[in-house]
């Protein structure tokens, strides 16, 4: 199964949660798709009220979606997902 190509377009709008970047998404069958990023760090310690309501708004938006997902008009959920990445920061010995 070959993965589907997308082109990630620019911001899409504002979310009401900081922490939430939104993206639009065009692949090449025409079909527009939205892409919520919710970057969390690992230290829990440095979690902010911020980061806690973009998770909680991520899951009850996912639920609902999910609920609805019979009803005409209703936008599709894809899924969740999770992605891990390293930052690379650069030093002054660099």
């Amino acid at each position: 199964m070959r993965q589907p190509e997308y082109l990630l377009g620019p911001r899409l709008r504002n979310s009401p949660v900081k922490s939430i970047v939104v993206y639009s998404e065009n692949s090449w069958h025409r079909r527009l798709y939205t892409l919520k990023i919710l970057p969390i760090k690992d230290e829990l310690n440095d979690e902010t009220r911020s980061d806690r309501q973009g998770k909680m708004l991520i899951h009850i938006e996912y639920a609902l979606l999910y609920l609805l997902h019979n009803q005409k008009g209703i936008a599709h959920h894809h899924d969740l997902f999770k992605d891990e990445f390293i930052e690379m920061v650069k030093t002054k010995d660099d």
